[in-house]
C-alpha cells in the first residue's frame, strides 16, 4: 500500500493538482479509516475544504475527474 500511496501522491503532484510531500506510514493510529491493516487502504489529502481555493478546486467536477484519473493510471501501474 505504500507503493501505490506514493504513486498516487506522485500522479497528483505530476498534474499539478498538489505538493506530494511523501508517505507517511507512521500515523496510522491517527486515521481509524487506516487502522485496521487487513483493509488495504490509502488516505490522499488533496485540499483543505476551509481554505477558499482548495474548495473551490475540490469542487470542481474537472478537478475531480483529473485527480481520479490520476490516481487511476497510478494504480493499474502498480497492481498490473
Amino acid at each position: 500500500m505504500e507503493e501505490l500511496g506514493a504513486a498516487a501522491g506522485q500522479a497528483v503532484s505530476a498534474i499539478n493538482l498538489s505538493s506530494f510531500e511523501g508517505v507517511d506510514s507512521d500515523h496510522y493510529a491517527n486515521f481509524p479509516i487506516l487502522m485496521d491493516r487487513d483493509v488495504p487502504s490509502i488516505l490522499l489529502e488533496l485540499g483543505y475544504v476551509t481554505n477558499p481555493d482548495d474548495y473551490a478546486k475540490l469542487t470542481d467536477s474537472s478537478y475531480q475527474d483529473r485527480i481520479g484519473e490520476a490516481v487511476a493510471e497510478a494504480f493499474l501501474k502498480v497492481v498490473n
